[in-house]
């Protein structure tokens, strides 16, 4: 029989599938892409096939709304008996984590001061905006060497170059940045509104894209132990672009590779 934190935890990891704001977007795809060209379609037509895809579609857009609340209130409840059976000290669930991704790290318990990316190179230094592509394998070849083998559901780890040619360590998992990242979400594109935090403002490429647009900062280098995310409705790969300015170019190399992330919000 499996315990009480074995349950607890599967039935985290399950609600940390999938985000309400994910749900949300989902929606707004059904509601505001999918069902408007099929309503208007329909108007001048006698196809029941038709008319059934419309009633469909409006039933999936209703259902969508109810599975992000159920979601919502399941995410409340679980850890209310999390807390019930094992104690305050477990570790936050739905009320302040969810929706998660522990694979990208635990929310740290102390939150580090905000980290300020340094916009003025130094002259001894050489500076990522100078690096040829030759240039920035050789580096990210270097400092993969500094960073430690990633275990399974150990935090991903990485190292970024600033304009002054500072090279500065990071690693993923809830820090200073954290709510201002979820407050940029809230204000901007693509995270869905939610008042819960989005398990995105955790992961390393968003850390220290959201930096380079806070702090005004055209072009960052980094290595990361972790590929980068391309799974879910909202991930790193679709996101960054987003959070960037453009003009703002932020390099990740990944252990599949190489990814420029060039910044696609107006300034």
């Amino acid at each position: 029989m499996k315990s009480v934190e074995e349950v607890v935890a599967a039935l985290r990891a399950a609600l940390e599938d999938v985000s309400p704001g994910e749900l949300a977007a989902c929606r707004e795809l059904v509601l505001g892409e999918l069902l408007p060209p099929l309503i208007e379609a329909s108007a001048g037509s006698s196809s029941p096939e038709l008319h059934a895809a419309v009633a469909l579609l409006q039933e999936v857009g209703e259902d969508l709304a109810r599975a992000w609340a159920r979601l919502e209130s399941a995410g409340h409840h679980t850890e209310s008996y999390a807390q019930a059976v094992l104690g305050p000290a477990v570790s936050s669930g739905p009320a302040s984590d969810f929706p998660g991704d522990d694979d990208r790290g635990a929310p740290a318990s102390q939150p580090p001061d905000q980290t300020t990316i340094p916009s003025r190179p130094a002259a001894a230094k050489k500076c990522p905006q100078d690096f040829t592509e030759q240039d920035s394998a050789d580096w990210a070849r270097r400092q993969r060497e500094n960073l430690p083998q990633r275990g399974k559901k150990q935090k991903a780890t990485g190292r970024y170059v600033d304009p002054s040619g500072d090279v500065h360590e990071i690693e993923s998992g809830q820090d200073g940045d954290f709510d201002s990242i979820n407050e940029h979400f809230r204000g901007h594109g693509p995270i869905g509104q939610s008042h819960l935090p989005n398990a995105l403002a955790r992961h390393i490429e968003v850390k220290v894209a959201y930096r380079m647009a806070r702090d005004g900062v055209d072009h960052v280098e980094i290595v990361i132990n972790l590929e980068v995310c391309d799974q879910k409705l909202y991930n790193c790969r679709r996101t960054v672009p987003w959070i960037l300015y453009s003009g703002q170019v932020l390099i990740v190399h990944d252990p599949a590779g190489r990814h420029v992330f060039k910044g696609k919000r107006r300034r």
